[in-house]
């Protein structure tokens, strides 16, 4: 790495300064970013006031809030997929905002698998058999995760 480069990771500038410090030896990495800046600005000023990002902030409180309820003992094991979920939606709004639908498809897809996980857990708990980390789900983990679902259910269907 140049000695330059070097100086300028060590002095962490905002992003819009380091770009055209860095744009002779990253010059085609540089128009990427440069393009995704551009779109996230022009999309966050069409759309900061609306309803759509609005409502995805609202979503994404719940999103933590639901992920902090599986700190519960009972939940922990499946506590993972919570964090997934959330950093798929956290992947599909920079997406968003850079403007690559594909990118936000095959994330949101990610999320509806996951579900659907979750879902044949609660529907069928004896055709699961966790081993994760080399240990398996406690007692009272089902039972919780099916309250929690309902919790979910309940807020889902406000949303509505």
């Amino acid at each position: 790495m140049p000695e330059d480069l070097e100086t300028i990771n060590k002095s962490e500038l905002p992003f819009a300064d380091l770009l055209p410090q860095v744009a002779e030896e990253i010059p085609h990495i540089v128009e990427v970013l440069q393009r995704a800046q551009n779109n996230r600005t022009k999309v966050l000023n069409a759309k900061a006031r609306g309803v759509r990002l609005a409502g995805l902030n609202q979503w994404l409180g719940y999103l933590k809030e639901l992920e902090a309820a599986f700190l519960d003992p009972r939940l922990e094991p499946l506590r993972f997929l919570m964090v997934r979920i959330r950093m798929n939606y956290d992947a599909a709004i920079e997406a968003t905002l850079t403007g690559m639908p594909s990118v936000v498809n095959d994330l949101m897809r990610d999320v509806m698998e996951i579900e659907l996980l979750l879902q044949d857990f609660a529907a069928t708990p004896a055709n699961w058999r966790f081993r994760r980390r080399r240990t398996s789900i406690p007692e009272g983990t089902r039972t919780a995760f099916r309250a929690e679902g309902e919790r979910f259910r309940s807020v889902a269907t406000l949303a509505v």
